[in-house]
């Protein structure tokens, strides 16, 4: 039987439970650290001022140095050939560009294509300032 000692003493009684507040505490550091917002990356991005005749121009795919983006695999096809990855496309496309600088970079891709992989490939022509490449859009049809 366990007995019950009732000689208690006074100070004892005085001290505060802390369990229930290291509890709250460690509930708070929590939810803290999981709603804490993570630093996005950011790249600056130059767009160059141009007249409002020159904004869309037919695509000229003979005379130019193609490169598309995919949703599927393989992700990149540059001219005819397709890369998996952007390891393999990425010494191969600064041969090209080095190999014909007169050669506009005529850039497409899907719109279900990642953005990550878009921006990745104009940081890249920023770090090696090829500026001479386009952007293949759709025009828009308003009903």
């Amino acid at each position: 039987m366990i007995k019950y000692s009732s000689h208690t003493n006074e100070s004892d009684n005085l001290l505060p439970d802390l369990m229930p507040l290291l509890d709250v505490i460690f509930i708070v550091l929590v939810f803290l650290l999981l709603t804490a917002n993570s630093p996005l990356q950011t790249l600056k991005v130059q767009v160059p001022k141009v007249n409002q005749e020159y904004i869309l121009q037919p695509a000229d795919g003979r005379n130019s140095i193609s490169l598309s983006l995919s949703p599927q695999f393989p992700h990149w096809k540059l001219n005819e050939q397709t890369f998996d990855s952007w390891q393999e496309l990425e010494p191969i496309l600064l041969q090209e560009v080095s190999k014909n600088p007169n050669k506009p970079l005529i850039i497409s891709g899907d719109r279900k294509a990642t953005l990550q992989r878009f921006f990745k490939l104009i940081a890249f022509l920023q770090t090696h300032h090829i500026q001479h490449s386009k952007i293949v859009l759709e025009s828009e049809h308003h009903e």
